[in-house]
């Protein structure tokens, strides 16, 4: 037991009649996309559904939180303008992993994830985001593990192909993250975001 007293949400990707058994917690509730919209389009479904929320917490269907209070904890460091992430036991500092951002930060910039991305480049986004802004905030004493087949922690399955629609994505996600990271938008987008932060802390 790890304490969560934050409020949480499950969402399917995908119709909530996928998950006929599940059972939950009393302080999570669960929502359904409706059709399966691979990770990023759910990102980009969540901040379109809530809008309007303090701080926006995630965590994959592979990982498992380890720490005790890990919500309130990687809530707090966040605040509403800053990005708290786990210690996965799979990357290190200076990646983007399972953690919270802040509502204002991600209103600020108007995505979680920009238009058309699929699943893969998530990170990245968030990683030359705080290169620019330094808004990225760690806490190795906060484990949330990630059991993944690349650190042996779970095995390669079906979930692991990079096909939607019946399209390899790998490669159409690398070309938006490499055209976003140059985009006149994206630049405007940060130099926006520098001026409020900046603004927070006068």
């Amino acid at each position: 037991m790890t304490n969560m007293t934050s409020p949480g949400m499950v969402v399917i990707d995908g119709k909530r009649t996928d998950y006929p058994n599940l059972t939950l917690p009393p302080n999570v509730n669960v929502a359904a996309t409706g059709e399966h919209l691979e990770f990023a389009g759910v990102l980009r479904w969540i901040f379109a559904t809530f809008p309007r929320e303090p701080f926006y917490g995630f965590i994959c269907d592979d990982g498992i939180p380890r720490t005790p209070n890990w919500d309130v904890e990687l809530e707090r460091t966040a605040g509403r303008w800053y990005v708290s992430c786990s210690n996965d036991l799979l990357h290190g500092a200076g990646r983007w992993s399972f953690g919270a951002l802040g509502g204002d930060l991600l209103r600020a910039l108007g995505f979680w994830i920009p238009p058309g991305f699929i699943h893969l480049y998530v990170d990245n986004v968030w990683e030359h985001l705080d290169r620019e802004l330094h808004i990225m905030r760690y806490r190795p004493d906060i484990v949330i593990e990630e059991m993944h087949f690349s650190n042996g922690k779970a095995p390669r399955d079906l979930t692991y192909e990079r096909i939607y629609r019946g399209q390899a994505y790998g490669a159409i996600d690398q070309a938006l993250f490499e055209a976003w990271v140059t985009s006149p938008k994206t630049v405007e987008a940060i130099d926006r975001v520098r001026a409020l932060l900046e603004a927070q802390d006068a």
